[in-house]
């Protein structure tokens, strides 16, 4: 177990905390990858022989942070390396390639709290992770109506009466109408 320790701390953290059954699964996914990189050499270039290990692992981390969340979160630095990552016809070496896969997977799967590195605001992992799932905006789940019950889009159908104004010799409605 000594390639990818880091990559290999943020999946497991991924297979134990995830919300979902299929983001654990794909955390097991990303585990087993893991496993088979174990005969990569850690220093210096990789050999050709690795490339497609290693494109498998980048792939199966791809998975488990999930398209979506990347492109959501491509103004993080730590998504766009990994994103650039996917590009690259010849792999970075062990070391890096962990430290990028394991940033992304922190940005991603990281608790609520405070800003990674000490930084002052959200990241990636503390608003989008609700937005992406449900394909809804984060900034939707600030807004409320006017009554302050229903998100924007799920507003409650008015009545009747409401809409309808008042006649002659008919009482106001509580809208005031």
């Amino acid at each position: 177990m000594g390639t990818f320790p880091q990559t290999r701390a943020a999946a497991g953290y991924s297979a134990r905390h995830a919300r979902g059954e299929l983001a654990r699964g794909r955390a097991a996914v990303l585990l087993a990858g893991l496993d088979a990189c174990e005969d990569v050499p850690a220093g210096g270039d990789v050999p050709a022989v690795f490339h497609g290990v290693l494109r498998d692992l980048v792939l199966a981390a791809r998975d488990l942070a999930g398209p979506a969340w990347l492109a959501a979160a491509s103004d993080d630095p730590d998504s766009a390396a990994f994103t650039a990552l996917q590009a690259t016809p010849v792999p970075p070496s062990p070391a890096e390639l962990d430290e990028i896969i394991s940033r992304v997977l922190r940005a991603r799967f990281a608790p609520p709290g405070p800003a990674r590195d000490g930084g002052g605001g959200p990241g990636p992992a503390t608003g989008h992770d609700i937005a992406v799932r449900s394909h809804v905006s984060a900034a939707s789940y600030s807004q409320r109506s006017p009554a302050g019950d229903q998100p924007p889009g799920r507003r409650a159908k008015t009545t009747a009466l409401q809409e309808r104004p008042a006649g002659p010799g008919e009482p106001a409605t509580a809208s005031g109408t």
